[in-house]
């Protein structure tokens, strides 16, 4: 897992004081493939996961993820974050 990563995942659960459940973390590209992730998946470098908290919703979870996150993406029960160069938002419940 990249540090960046990491160490903005530290700052959400400081902004949140609570734990961070992450659901999914590095996948191999069969692992990726297996799960319907796209073939450049930031999951396959280490640079992305998928989070949820207890007791927040997804949509507090990630305008809290907005903050450290260029990347942030909204399912039905939880939030993928990911550390690439431009910021990217969508919701895709």
């Amino acid at each position: 897992m990249d540090g960046e990563l990491l160490r903005k995942l530290q700052q959400l659960r400081d902004a949140l004081e609570s734990p961070i459940e992450v659901t999914s973390g590095f996948r191999c590209n069969h692992h990726n493939s297996h799960v319907g992730g796209s073939s450049r998946s930031y999951h396959t470098f280490g640079r992305a996961c998928d989070i949820k908290a207890k007791g927040v919703s997804v949509d507090e979870l990630a305008e809290l993820a907005k903050k450290s996150f260029n990347g942030v993406i909204i399912y039905k029960s939880w939030v993928h974050v990911d550390i690439r160069e431009s910021v990217y938002y969508a919701d895709k419940r």
